[in-house]
């Protein structure tokens, strides 16, 4: 938290989002956070956002958000997404530009 006489504009606008990320790595993908730390106005709301660039092959390994639900948002081209349930069934399906999927915490 910060101090209200400390608070600007500063803290409600991000811009760390413009650019692709450096996805010249095992798994071809690259993942740039927008958490509090770096976006103080997302303080107290409950929620973050991150860029996921992924290169032709890329992969974001089975991971799982305990606390929160996720959104995605397919900009270009084309990824095959999916998860598995609490009650192990296996959801998926290929998304286009344009598409958007939740994945439920």
């Amino acid at each position: 938290c910060k101090k209200p006489s400390t608070v600007t504009i500063q803290d409600f606008v991000f811009s760390g989002l413009r650019s692709a990320g450096n996805t010249s790595n095992l798994i071809k993908a690259a993942v740039t956070p927008a958490f509090v730390s770096s976006f103080p106005g997302l303080n107290g709301l409950g929620i973050s956002a991150a860029r996921l660039d992924l290169d032709l092959g890329g992969v974001v390994p089975l991971h799982t958000h305990p606390s929160a639900n996720e959104l995605l948002l397919v900009t270009q081209g084309s990824i095959l997404s999916g998860f598995i349930s609490s009650s192990n069934s296996v959801y998926y399906k290929t998304l286009s530009q344009g598409d958007i999927m939740v994945f439920p915490q």
